[in-house]
């Protein structure tokens, strides 16, 4: 179904032999099938292989042992410490509660394993994206988003807003690392939770002369992720980041320009061609920038001709 993704893969002559193989766990793909999930769960288990095992049954079809295997993982759960475990089990079992309708399983069982795992994983998140260094917040990143897409499904409001409550917490934290600070605020932002004049005003403090430069350039990193459209259609705050980059001298700019490159390169051409003439003509929230601070207008000139080449 349009619920799930399936692979086809190409015969190969070893297949033979391990289906040889897996014929002594039982007579009908069905009971091989269940034996080696009960093989599986006297295993060693992380929280995260436990999700995986109970996906597949799902997939398999294999109602009589979705309850073995939640009563499993929920005992997993009440011990975990690892906030990434909990990264990493949460959207899938909040996927998992969509086939309702495909497989007729009572998937109001994993509901309570849910219930359980999110304040746990949201009380030790803004923790665990503070002061990491920069491949750690990069593989952060990503697992927020993807909680993100999950928490958009999830049928629980109460859960929905105490996670806005979590990504503020972190969005407007001193210690977080800037680029998942700045990703954060971008889904409240996007997702109506904050107004432009909170988003403008957590910009241009995260923007500001008194943070260090590589900070700021990595705050621009995630914020500019996934559409353009939200500089293109906020002037005011594409005024505070042309702004920023006007401030910067020759020698910080040219250290900066492989990162902020990078960060409009996902965006399409007509995105960046219309990001391009924005900073060419100048959009009208850069003159009333300009007018409240004492710039050097030669210098901006100067420096709008390669932003110009970083967009187009």
């Amino acid at each position: 179904t349009f619920n799930e993704r399936w692979i086809l893969n190409k015969w190969q002559p070893d297949m033979e032999l391990n289906v040889i193989e897996a014929a002594a766990l039982g007579n009908t793909l069905e009971s091989a099938c269940i034996r080696k999930v009960e093989m599986r769960l006297e295993e060693r288990l992380t929280l995260t292989d436990l999700t995986n095992l109970l996906e597949k049954i799902f997939l398999a079809n294999l109602p009589d042992l979705v309850e073995t295997v939640l009563q499993r993982l929920e005992d997993k759960a009440a011990l975990e410490a690892d906030v990434l475990h909990f990264m990493d089990s949460l959207p899938k079992l909040i996927e998992m509660t969509r086939y309702t309708d495909v497989r007729k399983t009572d998937v109001a069982l994993i509901q309570p394993v849910i219930d359980a795992i999110v304040p746990r994983l949201l009380i030790g998140l803004p923790a665990t994206c503070s002061n990491v260094k920069d491949d750690i917040a990069t593989t952060l990143f990503e697992k927020i988003l993807k909680l993100n897409s999950a928490f958009s499904l999830i049928k629980e409001k109460g859960h929905r807003h105490d996670w806005e409550q979590t990504l503020a917490k972190i969005a407007e934290s001193s210690i977080v690392h800037p680029k998942l600070a700045a990703a954060c605020g971008r889904i409240l932002f996007e997702g109506g939770a904050w107004d432009r004049d909170k988003m403008e005003t957590i910009m241009g403090l995260a923007l500001s002369p008194a943070n260090k430069s590589i900070d700021a350039a990595s705050w621009i990193e995630g914020f500019l992720h996934g559409s353009g459209l939200l500089l293109i259609h906020n002037e005011s705050l594409f005024g505070i980041l042309d702004a920023w980059l006007a401030s910067l001298n020759n020698e910080m700019f040219q250290e900066l320009l492989p990162l902020l490159r990078r960060s409009f390169a996902h965006y399409s051409q007509p995105e960046r061609q219309k990001i391009g003439k924005l900073a060419k003509d100048g959009p009208a929230a850069v003159a009333t920038i300009v007018e409240k601070t004492d710039l050097n207008m030669e210098n901006v000139k100067k420096v709008l001709p390669v932003l110009k080449q970083i967009l187009i």
